[in-house]
């Protein structure tokens, strides 16, 4: 049992961190096992994603006077809130595809950048490459232009002879 110190440490913690991520996501976690949700917490703390399993109340203080005070009407049953400081995305893309192999696992609302956003948007955030996506996208454009370039390059060099 918590007593009132804890409880506003771990709300004052959570908090501090919401304040600086770009997107919160709430899921409900009924038919989940214990192990389930273990599992899911280890793939989180691989990317800084951070997870919380705590009673509404407190996720409600928590989220107070934050950008994401939007999910207010969204935290009913059992709750688990999910973030990253790291990239708006991530989170929302491990819940998914956690989601995808435990059917009773909900993503019930995610907040972006102060707003509640659909179920449309959160596939759209899902879809937003991380930073080290980006680059390999990004590289593997360059290496099929230099590529290209070469080829062309050979191909007139043949064509002249």
């Amino acid at each position: 049992m918590l007593n009132l110190q804890k409880k506003q440490n771990i709300v004052f913690q959570i908090n501090q961190n919401i304040k600086n991520a770009e997107s919160v996501i709430i899921a409900n976690f009924t038919g989940t096992t214990v192990n389930e949700i273990n599992e899911l917490r280890k793939l989180a703390h691989k990317d800084n994603i951070y997870i919380h399993v705590i009673r509404n109340t407190l996720i409600k203080l928590s989220i107070k006077k934050t950008q994401h005070e939007c999910l207010n009407n969204n935290i009913i049953g059992p709750n688990l809130i999910a973030y990253s400081q790291k990239h708006p995305g991530i989170a929302a893309r491990l819940l998914k595809n956690f989601m995808e192999d435990h059917p009773n696992f909900k993503i019930k609302a995610a907040s972006f950048n102060g707003k509640l956003i659909t179920f449309e948007q959160i596939e759209q955030l899902v879809n937003i490459p991380t930073f080290e996506e980006g680059i390999a996208q990004i590289m593997f454009v360059m290496q099929e232009i230099s590529f290209g370039k070469l080829i062309r390059i050979l191909y007139n060099l043949s064509n002249r002879k």
